[in-house]
């Protein structure tokens, strides 16, 4: 289906749309370095602050102990990310959990076992942990290898987990990649009916870059829930510049794709000449069951 966008009149304005903050280095001296971690000069000790721990350059080690050595008597009081760096790394050694239907969930206010609840687990060594082609990562978000495994998360998020606390459930959205992965973007901050891309810092650009801080992904489109149960479950086009035909426009043209209630995934796309196209694509079960994927359709189409 072929629609005018007849309130949409002119090209729009690209913002840059950063988060809450911007980037700054100040001052006239750069003090945070490798890593993006901040160089203390203090006693003349050069360590740099890693927020749970510090680590000296001049020793390639870790010279003060982890604050939940205790937790973990068979590891070393010094090791970093349990002694397996490789596989692990821990910025600032907290923020990941269990929660208590096992689902791995993160938030910036949970920094020890203390910040739970009865049954919720603290995963502190699971900060950008890889296991299984999942990527559990420093900010909240999650990459995935597999695109069948990323939009399961982002509905039992969306329609199961968030629904014990709100019974419209939480919106939650990622990006589907040039190469196949998905990146699931964080949700702690989401409501019901918005994926709050900019608070999370990610930039989005029209040539279909999403860029992080000094991260840059290269996105075929935006996709997220649309779970509540009431509204549209398509992808929404007015106020243009603020529904999800503005990310389509924000990206270039790049479609938008949600997981619907209506048990459909649909798109919508900007064209570029004042215009949109809306079409179903599959059942949402059957996506969720691996009949179907996104991705192969996507890098053949041209948006």
């Amino acid at each position: 289906m072929y629609m005018q966008a007849s309130t949409y009149q002119q090209e729009p304005h690209y913002y840059p749309y950063g988060g809450l903050m911007g980037e700054s280095t100040g001052g006239d001296v750069q003090h945070y370095k490798y890593n993006g971690k901040e160089l203390g000069r203090m006693h003349g000790l050069d360590w740099y602050d890693y927020s749970a721990r510090h680590y000296d350059a001049a020793i390639v080690s870790w010279p003060t102990m982890d604050p939940l050595a205790e937790k973990y008597y068979s590891v070393s009081p010094y090791a970093y990310c349990g002694g397996n760096p490789v596989n692990a790394y821990d910025p600032t050694g907290a923020d990941w959990y269990k929660d208590t239907d096992n689902t791995y969930q993160y938030s910036p206010t949970v920094h020890s076992q203390d910040d739970l609840k009865n049954g919720q687990t603290y995963l502190w060594k699971s900060m950008n942990f890889k296991r299984q082609g999942i990527n559990y990562r420093s900010d909240g978000s999650i990459l995935y290898n597999n695109e069948t495994s990323a939009y399961n998360r982002m509905w039992n998020q969306a329609d199961k987990h968030y629904r014990r606390y709100d019974r419209r459930g939480r919106e939650v959205g990622g990006f589907i990649l040039s190469n196949g992965k998905v990146l699931v973007l964080p949700d702690y901050a989401n409501d019901y009916n918005t994926t709050k891309i900019d608070y999370y810092g990610y930039i989005i650009h029209k040539d279909g870059r999403i860029t992080r801080g000094k991260e840059t992904f290269n996105a075929l489109a935006q996709i997220h829930t649309h779970q509540k149960g009431a509204g549209d479950p398509e992808p929404s086009y007015y106020p243009p510049l603020e529904s999800d035909l503005g990310v389509s426009i924000r990206m270039g043209g790049k479609p938008v794709i949600t997981l619907g209630y209506d048990d459909r995934v649909h798109a919508i796309y900007y064209t570029l000449k004042e215009k949109y196209e809306y079409f179903p694509l599959y059942s949402r079960t059957g996506l969720l069951r691996n009949e179907y994927k996104i991705y192969p359709w996507l890098k053949n189409q041209k948006f």
